[in-house]
């Protein structure tokens, strides 16, 4: 019964200090209460960050003040005992000027400490959901089967599972997805749009895909292939919802945009082209 928009706001930009620089990054941190706004005016109802990604927890407090009731919040705590995930949880609220999260989740990988630990927190009323963020589909499955999480947040996109990529995880995520919906557990897709930091391959412009590529986004928008990426997964039935990184408030405009939309041959044909300049620089989380 937990009713959240299909597009939210994911704040793993937090952790880009290093790649954007102290410029660029300081203009995210600034940006980031006005794109909450933008998020919420368009009919988005969620952001979701961890404690680990720099301040956003303490910024989006402060864009949320006044309009708590209007979004949803999902947090992480990375704690291997309970009490360092109880401290976790009650510095979030702090940060976040509230007195519940309505989603905490174990981030990256899964320990019995947290399972423990969130109950607890669950019956004081501070949280209102369990769930977990990991890479690997298996992972992910031993926790939906045991009945231990409410929601999960993995990452899916076209590069990731289209012909670009062979399975790397047995069972794979498309089949995870179908257990979770028979389970009623939350899917929360992250790095929809593969969740490139920096575009290595675009650094090539004489290479002839790239070339391509780019001249095509030049004539018809870059919003075009990033609506493609968002349309192609949502358009999974098993899909709950995605958080989408933004770091202007015009990203905002374009990806809600992207919910009433319909993929097309063009998108598809964008889609194909990214994958075939970006296939070599791309990360495929086989470790």
């Amino acid at each position: 019964n937990l009713k959240i928009s299909v597009i939210g706001l994911g704040c793993a930009s937090g952790l880009r200090s290093q790649q954007l620089g102290p410029e660029r990054f300081n203009r995210y941190r600034e940006e980031l209460p006005a794109i909450t706004r933008k998020l919420l005016e368009l009919g988005g109802n969620f952001v979701a960050t961890s404690a680990s990604y720099h301040d956003t927890e303490e910024i989006l407090g402060r864009a949320l003040r006044g309009v708590r009731n209007q979004a949803f919040l999902f947090t992480a705590s990375g704690g291997r005992d309970v009490p360092r995930v109880i401290a976790d949880c009650e510095r979030s609220l702090k940060r976040f000027q509230t007195d519940r999260i309505d989603g905490y989740f174990a981030h990256g990988t899964w320990n019995d400490a947290f399972y423990e630990a969130a109950v607890k927190l669950k019956e004081q009323g501070k949280i209102r959901f369990i769930g977990m963020s990991c890479h690997v589909p298996g992972t992910h499955r031993l926790r939906v089967e045991a009945g231990l999480v409410d929601f999960i947040l993995q990452p899916y996109n076209y590069l990731n599972l289209a012909k670009w990529t062979e399975k790397t995880d047995r069972p794979g995520t498309e089949e995870l997805f179908e257990l979770c919906k028979k389970k009623d557990v939350g899917v929360m897709v992250i790095k929809p749009m593969t969740g490139h930091f920096i575009p290595n391959w675009a650094k090539n412009p004489e290479d002839p895909k790239v070339a391509r590529l780019l001249g095509e986004l030049k004539d018809l928008g870059a919003e075009n292939l990033y609506q493609a990426f968002l349309m192609w997964v949502l358009r999974n039935p098993n899909v709950s919802c995605t958080a989408v990184g933004m770091n202007a408030v015009q990203d905002v405009v374009e990806d809600c945009a992207a919910v009433a939309k319909e993929l097309t041959g063009l998108h598809l044909r964008l889609l194909e082209r990214y994958a075939a300049a970006a296939t070599g620089d791309y990360c495929r989380m086989c470790e």
